[in-house]
């Protein structure tokens, strides 16, 4: 079945022309140009795709930043900054939400500062403390706990209790 009899118009093979056989060939390459800019597309998107961890909603915590999770193993919504100092996450709010506050909501984080990042139990860095050198994927258990001056506390948990940090 020719593609000018797909199209519903029926020619008895007799009665073809040079007309419709040239039809047939534009229409052919057509299809085929169509289908080729189809693919081309669909490959350009393929290869401009960004990566999942450039997704505003899984942040990529690059050099120089700290990002804190809301969930263990850095999932949920973040919070992501490279400043040296909060004394207080009250006025912080979790991405994308916006809605729920960073204080005493933290389960995992991420330190690419190249610094010890201190998160404390109380505002202004009072109160127990960690230290985390890279990456915590879990504060609900094996964290080393201090007290504010500087004994261990004998916990292992310091999930939804961080309220500051600093970097050392």
């Amino acid at each position: 079945m020719t593609l000018v009899e797909r199209m519903g118009i029926s020619l008895q093979k007799t009665h073809r022309t040079k007309h419709v056989v040239r039809l047939e060939k534009q229409m052919r390459f057509k299809s085929m140009t169509i289908l080729s800019a189809a693919g081309i597309a669909l490959a350009a998107g393929l290869a401009v795709a960004t990566p999942a961890s450039a997704d505003p909603s899984s942040p990529s915590c690059e050099g120089g930043s700290i990002c804190f999770y809301h969930d263990t193993n850095y999932t949920g919504a973040w919070f992501k900054t490279t400043s040296a100092r909060i004394d207080s996450f009250s006025s912080y709010t979790y991405f994308p939400y916006g809605v729920d506050s960073v204080n005493d909501t933290v389960s995992s984080i991420i330190n690419n500062t190249g610094h010890w990042a201190v998160p404390s139990r109380n505002a202004n860095q009072g109160g127990g403390y960690i230290i985390v050198n890279n990456s915590v994927p879990n504060l609900k258990t094996g964290q080393i706990v201090y007290n504010q001056d500087g004994s261990k506390n004998g916990s292992t948990s310091f999930n939804d209790v961080i309220s500051s940090y600093y970097l050392y």
